[in-house]
């Protein structure tokens, strides 16, 4: 039985200098209401105009707002915008990658992450974050030996915390597809702990870790450990009602700058 496979979907800073609608925007992004920090970006892009970096900040703000909500081809179109304002941006590269992916055009995805990783620099958690999301489209596209060997590096160089718990739970539903049962319950559990001492119990992220280990529980004997756990995934997720509107992949408000 196959695990769930999530991008790494995170949102880049705020404008060197500090305007009303992108602070409400990123503070709406933060409270989950997007299609409110939809309109906030938008408003700060046009306030924005003749000067290149700082709209190409908010745009990259505005195209993950957008990804969030399922609007690849709004997203793309922003996302595109932003590239061509501040080509040297890996953020707005590894952004545009996954509205394309979220299209369905793997090839074209694979490329534009594979030029972000060409621009990350010394920033090893963009990097990791990079890597991951080409991990993803490896999955996707069948070559699950590579992937693995991509999530390795992505872990092993990123930061503890949330995102590198949900790399942890990545390849541990990877372990898990490819038969190696111990690795992939240990990486599964590790991921949990990781992501619960990040974001604490009650979090979108902890119900999707929830829910794969829950499988693992099953298929191991385990039958009533697997039982509350499943059960606890799904309380967390009526709890976050709001996730429902934000498209397949989690959003990690904590990079908001």
């Amino acid at each position: 039985m196959k695990l769930s496979m999530f991008l790494v979907l995170v949102v880049v800073g705020a404008a060197s200098q500090p305007l009303d609608y992108d602070a409400k925007g990123r503070a709406e992004f933060a409270a989950g209401q997007f299609r409110a920090a939809r309109s906030s970006f938008e408003q700060a892009a046009s306030q924005l105009e003749g000067q290149p970096v700082g709209q190409a900040i908010v745009l990259t703000n505005l195209g993950m707002t957008l990804v969030a909500l399922g609007e690849q081809t709004l997203a793309e179109r922003a996302l595109r915008k932003a590239t061509a304002l501040s080509p040297e941006s890996a953020r707005s590269w590894q952004y545009l990658a996954q509205a394309v992916l979220q299209k369905g055009d793997k090839r074209e995805a694979d490329r534009l992450l594979r030029k972000a990783l060409t621009l990350v620099g010394s920033e090893s958690r963009l990097e990791a974050s990079c890597l991951s999301d080409l991990a993803t489209i490896l999955i996707q596209t069948k070559r699950k030996p590579e992937a693995t060997e991509i999530l390795g590096k992505a872990i092993a160089i990123a930061g503890e915390g949330q995102a590198r718990a949900r790399m942890l739970k990545n390849l541990g539903a990877l372990k898990w597809d490819l038969g190696k049962l111990d690795e992939a319950e240990g990486l599964l559990a590790r991921a949990l702990a990781e992501m619960e001492a990040a974001v604490g119990k009650a979090h979108p992220d902890v119900a999707q870790i929830l829910d794969d280990y829950a499988v693992v529980l099953q298929k191991r004997g385990r039958k009533l450990e697997a039982r509350k756990t499943a059960a606890r995934a799904e309380s967390l997720r009526q709890s976050f009602g709001w996730q429902a509107n934000t498209g397949k992949s989690t959003v990690d408000w904590r990079d908001i700058r």
